[in-house]
């Protein structure tokens, strides 16, 4: 298939959580843009917790030691091995450059989005938010995490969508599969769902709270694959907790640079001794990042490092399954060694953002993004670790978010594929923010909300 490229601003917003949550990098709701900058200092063991003013409010003493890694070298142990490591006891705060955001509009909510007035296809993705590397297993209560949050523009290349070939499916109800097992036969990845931990309340952005994680575990029951975001709000716990309940494996990821690898790799450590007995098995993959090589945060050398660093200390803590990074399809195509390094192609592919792609071809222009990817990473696996539709917003060209073009397009997605997959998003994201940007759908991806 010829690729088509070019080269477009993009209005998405990527989003940095600094100390709190996180779980796309959009927009935030909010009256005041604050950066947050850590600095951190060895202080015997102890966690200074302070407000988005930068007063303390609580302490709390942890196991505080120096990590070094070796970014290329795996050298596995004969026995799980996690290394605490130091961890920020302070943060400047310092005011963004940005305008704050006051449009009370309806908020983004999953993909990224990028614009363009290109007669060609268009392909535009979302970022998740980047969470703070201070977070673990046994944080303090989400009502005391409070996230902080700073816009990042984003810029992107677009793809030629394949010409859809697939029957309009008919419009059928946006129930989960219903799986017995984390695998196919085949070894792949069952459909799963996207879910991320973060809320928003009376203007407020935090931590969705045990009850609210319990409820949603329990509707997402039916997916054997949940993908997670962030190690902030004690998700990680939480994750783990409740999809060995469910009998579900679990997508973990991270996000750098904010969050390191030694960093992640305690917080999941720490969840799967505490309520697996150090049994990996709930853990279907591990990714480092999502999308931080098209938003400019990383180069694509950082991220190979990252991974390398990662899968060593993962088999150091008794996990030897897959390890990579999440990235678009022009992502990938521009920079083959992250797939190289990576046991899987991972790609977030949302059809929404093609101008030329209406709901019921979802599932065929997914599988004509994941036919380019193939070309520029032979021998890998592609799983597609986001892909959906809104239900509400703003008109795409072609892309026109209802209920019921959502409902069509997550029917595409499941006549297209049968395992690796996962669709986005389980539930709304009302702490994201509106943007003309994104056609105003970026709080509105959620499916199992109704």
């Amino acid at each position: 298939m010829k690729l088509v490229r070019s080269l477009f601003a993009v209005g998405a917003i990527g989003v940095v959580l600094e100390f709190g949550a996180n779980a796309h990098p959009h927009k935030i709701k909010r009256d005041l843009v604050t950066e947050v900058t850590f600095t951190t200092v060895t202080v015997a063991n102890v966690i200074v917790w302070v407000d988005d003013n930068g007063a303390p409010y609580s302490t709390e003493t942890v196991d505080a030691l120096a990590t070094t890694v070796d970014p290329t070298t795996e050298t596995p142990t004969s026995g799980p091995v996690v290394t605490p490591l130091a961890v920020p006891t302070s943060f400047t705060p310092s005011s963004s450059s940005e305008t704050p955001v006051t449009t009370p509009a309806p908020v983004p909510s999953s993909s990224t989005v990028v614009v363009s007035t290109d007669s060609a296809s268009k392909v535009v993705y979302s970022t998740p938010p980047i969470a703070s590397a201070v977070s673990s297993s046994t944080s303090v209560s989400s009502a005391a995490l409070v996230p902080v949050y700073s816009a990042i523009p984003i810029s992107s290349s677009a793809l030629v969508s394949t010409s859809p070939t697939a029957a309009a499916p008919s419009v059928a109800a946006a129930n989960p599969p219903t799986q017995s097992n984390p695998h196919t036969s085949s070894g792949g990845f069952h459909l799963g769902v996207a879910w991320d931990a973060y809320t928003e309340s009376n203007g407020a952005n935090g931590c969705k709270s045990e009850s609210q994680v319990a409820d949603e575990f329990s509707a997402m029951a039916s997916f054997k694959i949940v993908r997670t975001y962030g190690i902030d709000c004690s998700q990680v716990d939480r994750a783990v907790k409740h999809a060995l309940a469910n009998g579900q494996q679990l997508l973990l990821g991270f996000y750098m640079p904010n969050d390191t690898p030694a960093q992640a790799v305690q917080v999941f450590s720490n969840a799967i001794k505490q309520h697996a007995d150090g049994n990996w098995g709930v853990v279907a993959a591990v990714t480092v990042e999502n999308e931080g090589v098209l938003s400019k945060r990383m180069t694509a050398s950082e991220v190979v490092n990252g991974i390398n660093q990662a899968r060593n200390l993962l088999k150091q803590a008794g996990y030897n399954g897959p390890v990579g990074a999440v990235e678009t399809a022009p992502s990938l195509i521009d920079n083959p060694q992250v797939c190289e390094a990576s046991d899987f192609a991972f790609a977030n592919i949302h059809p929404f953002f093609d101008t030329n792609t209406v709901a019921a071809d979802a599932g065929s222009f997914v599988q004509g993004q994941i036919a380019q990817i193939e070309k520029a990473c032979p021998n890998k696996r592609v799983v597609v670790m986001e892909s959906g539709w809104p239900y509400q917003g703003q008109a795409h060209g072609k892309a026109v978010p209802s209920r019921a073009n959502q409902k069509a397009a997550l029917e595409s997605l499941r006549n297209a594929f049968t395992q690796d997959l996962v669709l986005f998003s389980g539930f709304d994201s009302t702490w994201k923010a509106a943007s003309a940007d994104t056609f105003y759908t970026e709080q509105y991806w959620g499916f199992l909300d109704n």
